[in-house]
């Protein structure tokens, strides 16, 4: 699940549903900043994929790095390539 965070914003409050639902991964971005939160399910509990030391999170249910880039640009790079979004 990709959610874009808007004013007043409640995405964080559904992640229990998708949890319910089993989503094994779910990510919420800044449209303004391209900061990206990545959950990861586990069980029935979310954990958030945190940053290594080069600012990238690793989304593991797609096989994706992703790190926000001059611009700001999200940046998603896998296996063999990566495009600035």
């Amino acid at each position: 699940v990709i959610e874009v965070l808007s004013p007043r914003d409640e995405s964080r409050k559904k992640l229990p549903f998708y949890a319910e639902r089993g989503i094994s991964e779910a990510w919420l971005v800044d449209p303004v900043t391209r900061a990206i939160e990545v959950y990861v399910l586990r069980g029935d509990v979310y954990f958030t994929a945190l940053p290594g030391r080069s600012g990238i999170i690793e989304a593991p249910r797609l096989a994706l790095e992703l790190a926000v880039v001059d611009g700001p640009k999200l940046r998603v790079a896998w296996d063999g390539g990566s495009a600035d979004v």
